[in-house]
């Protein structure tokens, strides 16, 4: 695929296709990912996504891949909204891990309003520790709560 819209951007004059690639900051053998990334910049990508972010040992890894290759990496940012979402992400999901610490801060007797106060507290304070490795965030809005991620995004600015 890249080297199909490698060629497109050489028959365009004008108008450049960018693309990216995928990033798990939560790979069991980091040079091994490192070694996967530059392939990806070779191969045309400009910058990476990351799969949801929700500890420091992701936050490091992206640090690590970053100073490493040098590529630009979106940082992705999810707002929990429950206990049962955060199970249901971490069991089930591969690539997303979620630590007892951060389910822990949930409770299944919450609220909706409760549990949308703690995932957004949750991501905003990721976020502030990631800001610095990242060259920006994107959101993946859960459940169509568009509100939860414009909360985060106030807290982290």
């Amino acid at each position: 695929f890249m080297d199909y819209v490698n060629e497109l951007n050489d028959s365009f004059e004008k108008d450049t296709f960018y693309y990216g690639g995928a990033l798990n900051p939560y790979s069991e053998n980091l040079e091994v990912t490192i070694e996967r990334v530059k392939k990806k910049i070779g191969a045309g990508a400009k910058y990476l996504l990351t799969q949801p972010v929700y500890n420091q040992e992701g936050i490091e890894n992206i640090a690590k891949i970053k100073k490493a290759t040098g590529v630009k990496i979106l940082g992705g940012i999810m707002p929990l909204v429950s206990l049962r979402n955060a199970r249901f992400l971490h069991y089930e999901f591969p690539g997303i891990n979620i630590p007892e610490e951060v389910m822990a801060q949930f409770d299944e007797s919450m609220s909706r309003n409760e549990n949308e106060e703690v995932g957004v507290k949750i991501a905003a304070e990721l976020a502030s520790r990631m800001k610095a490795h990242v060259d920006g965030f994107y959101f993946m809005t859960p459940f169509n709560r568009a509100g939860m991620v414009a909360k985060v995004i106030r807290k982290v600015q």
